[in-house]
């Protein structure tokens, strides 16, 4: 089953996107936003992994204002565990 809708809303929280490397935007307040972090699934080589999208976020956003956080795709769906993601968090 294909999900083609993602949360706009995440405890009580408009869901915000952290952008891509290559298409930087103005970042929300920390505080106002569920943040969701999310790599390509099918990716190819290039593209910006989850960890190191990650890494950037704690870079750019006050991680100790931050009310939610929405974890998105990260992988190849089925053939890479969630472990490396409940590490980093």
């Amino acid at each position: 089953m294909t999900i083609g809708h993602h949360l706009q809303e995440f405890h009580g929280l408009p869901v915000f996107d952290f952008p891509d490397a290559a298409a930087p935007v103005e970042l929300p307040d920390a505080a106002g936003v569920a943040w969701r972090i999310s790599a390509p699934t099918y990716s190819d080589p290039g593209d910006e992994r989850w960890g190191t999208r990650f890494e950037r976020f704690l870079k750019a956003v006050d991680a100790s204002r931050v009310r939610a956080l929405v974890v998105g795709g990260w992988d190849e769906p089925y053939e890479t565990s969630s472990a490396g993601i409940v590490t980093a968090l």
